[in-house]
């Protein structure tokens, strides 16, 4: 049996704060496959970049396997994964092409096609609401490479794109009045709770109760699911147990009421 490490981006324990529903999903597919798996999570803020390079630190001294996005993108992170002698599986985030160079082996990918994503976000929303030249996005996360692919795939529909940063720790954040008339795409559940509070012009990336049920009363255009239990159980089936080294790419789900 593997020892198996997966590393959530984010918090999924209420009692350190707000939780990420798609990594306790990501996790929880993990777990279906019945093998010695260990947890880590942050637990302080929501980008405590030195929190989070210090559980991938802990992990790879300690583990046979390694399941983590590829996110804080640098020299030190790219450094850590050439060095791990172990599987690596990159859920959820991958690397851009930039950081593909620099690592020493294939670390395989499972999750959505980030780039496809945005675009199919950016086509589902025009496609409703008719010609824009612009499209607001917001993202929870000032620095992250998925986010990037999103945004550069939701570019290429030939809308400009104007992003707003919403922070997950703000339980008071809104859209300032001068952005509200512009239609929403949203990278996040946060995103979705705040777009919410101001306008319906709305497609939104990732799910939970609360977004499936805007969506069910009219709220929200439509939502895209990026199948978070499905990344988890593939990461460890097809990639640990099978020794598979390609990209298993999992199409989004697109919802409409």
């Amino acid at each position: 049996m593997n020892n198996i490490t997966i590393i959530s981006h984010s918090r999924i324990d209420p009692k350190f704060g707000k939780t990420s529903e798609v990594w306790t999903e990501i996790i929880n597919g993990a777990k279906k496959c019945n093998q010695e798996l260990t947890v880590l999570a942050p637990t302080k803020s929501y980008n405590d970049v030195k929190e989070w390079y210090s559980l991938v630190e802990k992990a790879i001294g300690s583990t046979d396997s390694l399941i983590l996005p590829f996110t804080k993108g640098s020299d030190d992170f790219v450094e850590m994964l050439n060095s791990f002698e172990g599987d690596i599986v990159l859920v959820n985030t991958p690397p851009p092409e930039e950081w593909k160079k620099r690592l020493k082996k294939k670390i395989p990918y499972v999750g959505l096609d980030e780039y496809r994503m945005g675009y199919f976000a950016a086509e589902t929303l025009l496609d409703s609401i008719g010609s824009q030249e612009k499209i607001l996005v917001l993202l929870h996360e000032k620095n992250h490479e998925g986010h990037d692919l999103r945004i550069n795939g939701i570019k290429a529909s030939g809308v400009e794109v104007i992003k707003l940063y919403i922070d997950p720790e703000d339980e008071n954040a809104i859209i300032p009045e001068e952005k509200r008339d512009l239609p929403v795409i949203t990278l996040g559940i946060r995103g979705t709770e705040v777009a919410l509070k101001t306008t319906k012009k709305i497609v939104a990336i990732d799910s939970n109760e609360k977004v499936l049920e805007s969506l069910k009363q009219g709220n929200i255009i439509a939502v895209l699911t990026q199948n978070p239990e499905k990344q988890g159980r593939e990461a460890v089936e097809k990639i640990i147990l099978s020794r598979d080294k390609e990209d298993h790419l999992i199409s989004p789900k697109i919802l409409f009421k």
